[in-house]
């Protein structure tokens, strides 16, 4: 234990030396020790007493240790387990002075950057991760429906959200994307810049609420909200939706300032073709005709608005800021999944009634879409509230410790029925990251 719980194997350069060894003999003190008889020791593989379980090996301190876990990495080498995404996830908290080592440090063991990899040590840290998310994209052997939660990984390898700063990533959204050929003339394209994302449909917004600062300073607003609740929603929902209201309002008091930009607004025209759209199977524009195919630009021409003027589309609202939204998640064909968020969150200002909220997996900011005859727009991000049971286990949480109003959404296997597609340029893709 004392050999495995040495601060010497964190260190980055220790796991790319193990990692492309032929041959390994460990020195420590005046011991010489064989790698294989070494992994062999400490991962109990041979035969050992019957009363060694494997659930008591499953408590042994040492499968906490980085050599159990290069061990089992080296042993999966070839079955995923020195993927980029596996080994930056296995080695988050690896030792090095130079963070982009978190990301270069690992593409030389990687067996999905053999290369091509752009490794500059002049770049930003920002840029480090654009290309680090533009070179998995690029992969068309896999599928990128974690691409957002890998985006997170390689984010916070690299330092967390202040790797960048707003006015970088804004500039940044306004470059010119490099023209590709043969492009497709609508979203069917190969553009390793836009990414695409799946979402899970959640609902769509039935009503809009009092402004964040109203519902924490007017009293008379609350119970506004509340006969709203009533008026917008089903009878048999009623007890819990309350509930549920409470402990979300109850929760947003300790939000601050970091919390509340869970919630903001695209200032830019952000759009795609709407080819499929679940619980339309009626609609006319769940198929583009030709004309509107014809007229639709390619997703690398698409322009951004950089006046700090809003759109037209946009007008201004009563009320200002970040608000109350209630969504309505049992209309139509749509089929929203049983384990969905809740009924209610907190949106941008320019959301509006019928826009849609879709969360992404492993993301806690929700994005809301406006559908129109042959589009999908994206608006902004919102936060959904957490669902009932975990936002009382958040209430009644140890003195001292702040909640999160906001869920978590965690899910796997989305069918086609649930599925939206979202398809957003790598710039504004890194703005969902939490």
């Amino acid at each position: 234990m004392i050999v495995c719980s040495n601060e010497y194997w964190r260190r980055l350069w220790i796991i790319q030396e193990i990692g492309k060894a032929r041959k390994l003999i460990i020195f420590f003190g005046q011991e010489l020790i064989d790698w294989q008889r070494f992994v062999e020791t400490i991962t109990l593989d041979w035969p050992y007493p019957a009363w060694i379980t494997p659930e008591i090996m499953e408590e042994n301190a040492l499968s906490q240790t980085v050599p159990w876990n290069l061990y089992y990495q080296l042993r999966n080498k070839y079955d995923g387990g020195h993927k980029l995404q596996n080994l930056m996830a296995n080695h988050r908290q690896a030792l090095c002075k130079e963070p982009r080592d978190k990301v270069y440090g690992l593409v030389g063991l990687a067996t999905d950057c053999y290369a091509g990899f752009p490794m500059d040590y002049r770049k930003s840290l920002y840029e480090v991760w654009k290309d680090t998310v533009i070179f998995r994209n690029c992969d068309t052997r896999v599928r990128q429906s974690d691409i957002l939660k890998f985006g997170k990984l390689v984010r916070d390898s690299l330092g967390g959200p202040n790797i960048t700063t707003i006015d970088e990533i804004a500039d940044d959204v306004f470059l010119k994307i490099p023209k590709k050929s043969n492009l497709e003339p609508y979203f069917k394209i190969s553009n390793p810049t836009v990414l695409k994302v799946p979402a899970r449909l959640v609902g769509r917004i039935v009503h809009l609420g009092p402004s964040y600062v109203q519902i924490m300073t007017e009293l008379s607003k609350t119970a506004e909200w509340r006969l709203s609740i009533q008026n917008h929603l089903p009878d048999r929902l009623q007890p819990s939706v309350q509930e549920e209201s409470d402990i979300f309002l109850e929760l947003l008091e300790d939000l601050d300032e970091t919390g509340l930009k869970i919630v903001s607004t695209c200032g830019s025209d952000v759009s795609w073709p709407c080819e499929y759209f679940p619980g339309d199977i009626s609609l006319p524009f769940n198929k583009l005709d030709k004309r509107d195919i014809e007229n639709m630009p390619p997703m690398r021409d698409l322009t951004f608005d950089t006046s700090s003027e809003r759109s037209e589309i946009f007008p201004a609202l009563p009320v200002k800021g970040a608000r109350l939204f209630l969504l309505d998640k049992s209309f139509e064909n749509l089929p929203v999944s049983n384990d969905a968020a809740s009924n209610m969150g907190l949106g941008p200002s320019a959301a509006r009634v019928g826009d849609y909220l879709c969360e992404i997996d492993g993301i806690k900011k929700a994005a809301v879409i406006r559908r129109t005859k042959t589009k999908l727009s994206f608006i902004g991000t919102a936060g959904l509230a957490q669902k009932p049971q975990h936002a009382r286990k958040s209430r009644n949480s140890t003195l001292g410790e702040t909640s999160s109003p906001f869920g978590l959404p965690e899910f796997e296997n989305l069918t086609l029925e649930q599925t939206v597609d979202l398809y957003l340029y790598v710039p504004l893709a890194y703005q969902l990251l939490d």
